[in-house]
């Protein structure tokens, strides 16, 4: 599996329609039908997924929308992603941010933080505690 995906990475990587090199003994070609065939599918893959996340979250009522967008958190020569639409993103974001709290309001309740104080930091000479170097 790693060597094919090595082939289908280099076929992108030239940019060609052709069959790269020809073959070693005991090594396939992979065109660029090929490579794109199995792009495809890890795009459905990564498709399936997500939408087994939102699943398990109780959030079928996002709908995803996956395709190429415009990302902006990404270097501006290299934005466009196939992925969940901008839309999604920030739904999914706003609802685990409200999760988060929530869970951190019941680890509040049952005493696992204690709301105003910081832990102490424990020192390094500390008995019981290992040196890294």
């Amino acid at each position: 599996m790693q060597e094919k995906a090595r082939r289908i990475s280099k076929t992108i990587r030239q940019g060609n329609r052709q069959p790269l090199e020809a073959p070693k003994k005991n090594e396939g070609i992979c065109t660029f039908n090929e490579a794109d065939h199995d792009i495809l599918h890890l795009r459905e893959l990564h498709k399936q997924m997500d939408e087994k996340v939102l699943k398990a979250y109780g959030w079928e009522d996002i709908n995803l929308a996956h395709d190429f967008y415009k990302v902006d958190y990404l270097p501006e020569n290299d934005r466009v992603r196939y992925t969940i639409s901008p839309y999604a993103r920030k739904e999914v974001l706003k609802r685990l941010l409200k999760l988060n709290h929530e869970i951190y309001e019941q680890e509040v309740k049952a005493g696992l933080h204690a709301k105003g104080k910081t832990k102490k930091k424990q020192k390094a000479d500390t008995p019981g505690q290992m040196k890294l170097f």
